[in-house]
């Protein structure tokens, strides 16, 4: 039985991402992490509860993947398309456009679109596929 019950590590590893903070705040998208301890203001974004949500200062909460499409990453390196089936409750967004309105708070302008994303983290990992085109099986990396 697999020890590690998060969906996608495998792809936040694969593009290195960890909590990024700037001053004395520090931002985590889905997974708990240690790295955060030095920070005076923790904001996590999060579909479900979990362990360790009480060292937290304010969660945001996002779509589950069943309220959005992409893709995600498993366990065995096999990155597989998922397509959204049911619409987010009305408190909750997708992490794109949570990304998207952090960086208007900063005054950078983003564009939240599954399939510019989709290509740049293919671009970055040298996947040689396209969202649109996504094989039903997956792709194996």
């Amino acid at each position: 039985r697999k020890e590690d019950k998060n969906p996608n590590r495998k792809g936040a590893e694969l593009l290195e991402l960890r909590a990024k903070g700037e001053g004395d705040v520090a931002v985590v998208f889905h997974f708990p992490s240690s790295d955060i301890e030095e920070f005076s203001v923790k904001i996590g974004v999060f579909s479900n509860r979990f362990p360790g949500m009480e060292k937290f200062d304010l969660i945001l909460p996002c779509a589950t993947f069943v309220e959005k499409k992409g893709t995600w990453t498993n366990f065995e390196g096999r990155v597989q398309k998922f397509y959204k089936a049911v619409d987010p409750v009305p408190e909750s967004l997708e992490e794109g456009r949570i990304l998207q309105l952090f960086s208007e708070l900063k005054g950078i302008a983003m564009e939240w679109n599954v399939n510019l994303w989709f290509a740049r983290f293919a671009e970055r990992i040298s996947l040689k596929v396209d969202f649109e085109n996504f094989p039903p099986e997956g792709v194996k990396l």
